[in-house]
C-alpha cells in the first residue's frame, strides 16, 4: 500500500512540473538528434527541386511548425507567420493589405506559402529573397510586419525549454540561430503545410 503512495505523489509531483505550453519539455528520456526523413507526399507533382544535400527531415519539419506559429516572432508577442498565412485561408490573407504586429499596414497582400517546393524564381514580389530560408526571417525584421530582431527572438525562444530540445532534435544541440530558424521554417514551408 505504501508503495502505491509513494508512486501516485512521485506521479503528482512529475505531472505537475509539466507546463501545458510547453509539452516537450515533460518527456523522460534524453532529447538527441533525430535524423528521421521527411516523406514527403507529392501525390501527382514531380519531385521538388532541392538544394544538393537537402533532405526533409520530421524533426525539422516540426520545429519549422512550432516556429510558423510562434507569436513570440514578433516584437508584442502577437502575431506569428500564421498570422497573415492563415491555414483557414489556404496559407494566404484574405486582406488586401495585411497588418504587421504594432498595427501598420503593408502595401501587399501576405502571398498564399502553398506548394512553396516547386518555386524557383526567388520569393516576395520581386524575387529579391533566393530561398525560403532566407525569406521566412525577413517578416521579423520588417518595422511594417513583425518589427522585432533576430537577437529578440533568440532570447525569447531561449526562455523555453521545448524550444532548445526541439533544436536539439533538429540540429544536435540547442542553440538558437536565425539560420537554422529559416531552414527549419523553410523545411515546413516545403511540405506543402500539412497539418
Amino acid at each position: 500500500m505504501k508503495s502505491i503512495f509513494q508512486f501516485i505523489i512521485v506521479l503528482a509531483i512529475v505531472l505537475s512540473s509539466c507546463k501545458k505550453d510547453d509539452e516537450l519539455a515533460c518527456e523522460s528520456e534524453p532529447v538527441t538528434l533525430d535524423e528521421t526523413a521527411y516523406e514527403l507526399d507529392l501525390g501527382s507533382f514531380p519531385p521538388p527541386m532541392t538544394p544538393e544535400g537537402f533532405q526533409l527531415t520530421t524533426a525539422k519539419v516540426a520545429l519549422g511548425r512550432m516556429l510558423f506559429y510562434e507569436e513570440k516572432l514578433s516584437s508584442l508577442n502577437n502575431q506569428s507567420c500564421a498570422s497573415c498565412h492563415s491555414q483557414a485561408t489556404g496559407f494566404s490573407d484574405i486582406n488586401q493589405f495585411s497588418e504587421g504586429s504594432e498595427g501598420n499596414v503593408g502595401d501587399r497582400q501576405a502571398m498564399a506559402v502553398i506548394n512553396l517546393a516547386w518555386n524557383n524564381n526567388g520569393f516576395f514580389w520581386d524575387g529579391r529573397s533566393p530561398s525560403l530560408a532566407h525569406q521566412s526571417l525577413q517578416p521579423i525584421i520588417s518595422p511594417i510586419e513583425m518589427a522585432e530582431s533576430h537577437a529578440n527572438v533568440i532570447t525569447k525562444l531561449n526562455e523555453i525549454q521545448g524550444y532548445k530540445d526541439q533544436f536539439i532534435r533538429a540540429y544536435g544541440n540547442e542553440e538558437i540561430t536565425p539560420l537554422k530558424m529559416g531552414q527549419a521554417m523553410e523545411q515546413f514551408m516545403m511540405t506543402k503545410l500539412k497539418i
